[in-house]
C-alpha cells in the first residue's frame, strides 16, 4: 500500500510547464550626477532582482559609460563613441563613481549605465543623464 502511494505521487506542480527564467537584471532608473569641483559624482542603485521580480544571485556587470550625445541623439552611436568608466565597488546595493571632469570641461556630458548578468543578458540602457560640465573654481590664494 505505501509502495502504492509513493508510485501515485509525483513531483512538481500541477498545470502546465513553466519556461524556464530569462535571469535578466532589471534596469537601473535611479542614475544621477553632480559635478563637484574637478570631479563628476555618479550614483546609482544596483537592481537586487530581475526583470521576473526574482532575487539575483549570480555577480552583475556593472557597464558604467559618459560621453557626447551628438543630435538626433541614438543610443548606439553615443555607446559606440562613449568612454566606459572602471567598475568601482558596490555598497549597500548603491554604485558611486567620481570621474575626472577635465576631458568634458565646456561639453555637455552624457552619460548612462547597462547591468549585465553572469551570461551577458541585459535589458539595455538606464535612463541618460546630461550634464554640462565647467571648469573648477581656482582654488583660494593668499588665504588669512
Amino acid at each position: 500500500m505505501a509502495a502504492a502511494a509513493l508510485l501515485m505521487s509525483g513531483c512538481g506542480y500541477t498545470g502546465d510547464p513553466m519556461p524556464p527564467l530569462a535571469n535578466i537584471p532589471a534596469r537601473v532608473n535611479d542614475l544621477a550626477a553632480v559635478q563637484r569641483g574637478g570631479r563628476i559624482m555618479v550614483q546609482f542603485t544596483v537592481p537586487p532582482r530581475t526583470t521576473e521580480d526574482k532575487v539575483i544571485k549570480t555577480p552583475l556587470t556593472l557597464d558604467l559609460r559618459i560621453g557626447a550625445a551628438e543630435p538626433p541623439f541614438n543610443q548606439e552611436v553615443w555607446a559606440a563613441h562613449a568612454t566606459p568608466v572602471p567598475a568601482r565597488p558596490i555598497d549597500n546595493g548603491v554604485a558611486r563613481y567620481e570621474i575626472p571632469a577635465e576631458a568634458w570641461t565646456g561639453k555637455e556630458a552624457t552619460l548612462a549605465v547597462r547591468v549585465s548578468s553572469a551570461r551577458g543578458k541585459t535589458v539595455g540602457w538606464s535612463n541618460f543623464v546630461n550634464l554640462p560640465v565647467v571648469a573648477p573654481p581656482d582654488k583660494p590664494a593668499e588665504v588669512h
